[in-house]
């Protein structure tokens, strides 16, 4: 038994070493991810994901500046290569209404795409005219 465990092993051993060539090491899997314009927090993020995310994932991550959200999923439906997207909570639900509705081009853009990790939660930002009563959120209390 111990013996047809040993040769069992040396084979499996030989074969290993019979498929890759000496030297050579797994390589990364290289993929992009679309961001935003290079001065922006998307931009950023992707940045941070691509030096501290990707390589522990065996991932080698180009971050590519863009026109924004739309482009971004744009870019992630046809561009070769792109695997990764940070998209707008609104724009990703703007592009299901659309196809929702009937749209046939939102529709095939969106339907093969899926959201796999919120970033963070959307900021609200609650804006009034200069001259408004309103200056602070509770004011909208019973308004």
């Amino acid at each position: 038994m111990a013996r047809l465990l040993e040769s069992t092993l040396i084979g499996a051993t030989v074969f290993v070493a019979l498929c890759l060539p000496a030297g050579t090491a797994i390589a990364a899997a290289e993929y992009k991810i679309v961001t935003a314009n290079t001065t922006g927090t998307y931009y950023a993020i992707g940045a941070d994901l691509a030096k501290f995310v990707a390589p522990d994932a065996s991932i080698k991550l180009e971050v590519l500046p863009t026109a924004g959200s739309a482009a971004n999923i744009k870019h992630l439906r046809y561009d070769p290569g792109v695997k990764f997207a940070i998209v707008q909570a609104d724009v990703y639900q703007a592009f299901l209404d659309r196809a929702a509705a009937g749209n046939r081009e939102a529709g095939t853009i969106i339907r093969p795409l899926r959201v796999i990790l919120p970033l963070y939660n959307t900021e609200i930002h609650y804006v009034v005219r200069a001259d408004s009563p309103l200056n602070y959120l509770h004011d909208i209390k019973d308004a």
